[in-house]
């Protein structure tokens, strides 16, 4: 009988071993197997009003001609062409150069589509979200847009951009991994609000790192070398406290 109860006692501790060894690894299993939707944009108030294959927004007109010239005005003066910096004023339309990897539009309240990235991927808790970049987006010095652009500018902005900048990045974004050279990864803060995660990481401004690196360029400078973007349009001439020319980049 003595013998009969070791063994049984021996059976059960094994049970209790095996069990608490399942329960150690069933998190990991669970984050292994999580859904992982992959989409052309995010809502944060349900369905996307476009498909992934739509050619034009709603509101937009296709064929409209593209040329001529037009003339705005602006109050004030200027003497930089860096709009994301405290330290100097800045000229009318200075962030022209520059684009996100993901755009809203007119028709929609909170979402937001791919515009710089093919498609983005994103659990159902929203604790990251992956960006898939476009491989034919260029600067308008030629160079191709990758990840480390992506990277770079993150970091730019978060030890060098104005403090609105830099305390939500702070708040929001835990790290930031390249994965590829098309291919980038925020991780979100646990404890940071659901809602504009996707929309916040995937709205700010991409930069040139080979540009800020060669011109030893900062963000949190005043300076009227502006830096090149992947916008449409790029600066042809300034006349200080007078006038900006910007003209639109034929290859983009």
């Amino acid at each position: 009988m003595l013998i009969l109860n070791k063994r049984s006692y021996f059976i059960n501790f094994v049970k209790i071993y095996i069990l608490a060894c399942l329960m150690a690894v069933m998190p990991l299993t669970v984050s292994a197997t999580e859904k992982v939707i992959i989409s052309h944009g995010f809502s944060t108030f349900g369905e996307l009003k476009y498909d992934n294959d739509f050619q034009h927004l709603n509101y937009v007109n296709p064929v409209a001609p593209k040329g001529g010239e037009i003339a705005i005005w602006s109050q004030g003066t200027f003497d930089s062409m860096n709009p994301y910096s405290s330290k100097g004023r800045s000229g009318a339309l200075s962030s022209i150069f520059f684009e996100e990897l993901l755009t809203s539009t007119a028709d929609e309240v909170g979402s937001v589509y791919c515009f710089m990235c093919k498609t983005l991927e994103y659990p159902e808790d929203l604790s990251w979200v992956i960006f898939n970049l476009r491989p034919e987006v260029t600067f308008s010095d030629g160079i191709p847009m990758t990840a480390a652009d992506v990277n770079f500018s993150y970091n730019l902005f978060l030890n060098e951009g104005l403090v609105s900048f830099r305390a939500v990045l702070s708040e929001l974004v835990e790290s930031v991994e390249v994965l590829d050279a098309h291919k980038i990864k925020f991780v979100f803060k646990a404890d940071a609000p659901r809602r504009d995660r996707i929309e916040t990481a995937g709205g700010l401004p991409i930069f040139s790192k080979k540009w800020f690196e060669d011109n030893d360029a900062g963000l949190d400078e005043s300076r009227l070398d502006a830096a090149v973007g992947t916008g449409a349009y790029m600066l042809e001439s300034y006349d200080v406290n007078q006038e900006i020319v910007y003209e639109r980049n034929a290859d983009y």
